[in-house]
C-alpha cells in the first residue's frame, strides 16, 4: 500500500495581520509554528476585540463627525442665507450622513479568529477581518481534521 500524498488544503496570508498560513491534509503552519492537524482539539471559533484605537478608522469618524459638527453650526447660526453657502453645507452634510454608517462599520468590526487546543495550550491559528477568509481556512481546517480523523 503507498503511503497517503499531502494535500494543500489552503494557502495564503491573514488579510488584516498578514501572517502566512498553511492547512494541507497533515499539518496546520502558522507563521513559523507547526502544528500536527491530528493533534489540535477543540478547533473553534471566536470574534476578536473591537480596536477602538486604530488611527485610519478613527481619523475616518472623526472627519464625518466634524463635518456634520460644522454643518449643523452653520445652519444654527444663520450662515447658510446665501444660496452658495447653503448649497456647500447641505452637500456636506449629506456626504458626511451618507459615509457615517460606513465608517462607523469599519470603526467597529470584530476580527474572526480560529482557536485550538495544542497539547494542553489554547493556541490562535488564524485571525482575519475578512469574512470570506475566515471561511475559507475554516473549511480547510475541518476538511483536514475529517480526512485526519477519518
Amino acid at each position: 500500500m503507498q503511503p497517503d500524498r499531502e494535500r494543500v488544503l489552503y494557502e495564503g496570508r491573514s488579510a488584516r495581520s498578514g501572517m502566512w498560513i498553511r492547512v494541507t491534509t497533515r499539518w496546520c503552519v502558522v507563521g513559523e509554528d507547526h502544528y500536527p492537524v491530528a493533534e489540535l482539539t477543540l478547533v473553534g471559533s471566536a470574534r476578536g476585540e473591537r480596536d477602538l484605537f486604530r488611527a485610519r478608522k478613527a481619523a475616518g469618524l472623526v472627519v464625518v463627525l466634524a463635518v456634520l459638527v460644522v454643518a449643523a453650526v452653520a445652519i444654527r447660526s444663520g450662515r447658510t442665507r446665501e444660496i452658495w453657502t447653503a448649497l456647500g453645507v447641505t452637500v456636506a452634510a449629506t456626504a458626511a450622513v451618507t459615509a457615517l454608517p460606513g465608517a462607523l462599520g469599519r470603526f467597529l468590526r470584530r476580527t474572526y479568529q480560529i482557536w485550538a487546543i495544542y497539547r494542553g495550550a489554547h493556541v490562535l491559528l488564524f485571525d482575519t477581518a475578512d469574512q470570506e477568509q475566515y471561511g475559507q481556512v475554516a473549511r480547510a481546517l475541518i476538511r483536514a481534521r475529517e480526512l485526519t480523523l477519518g
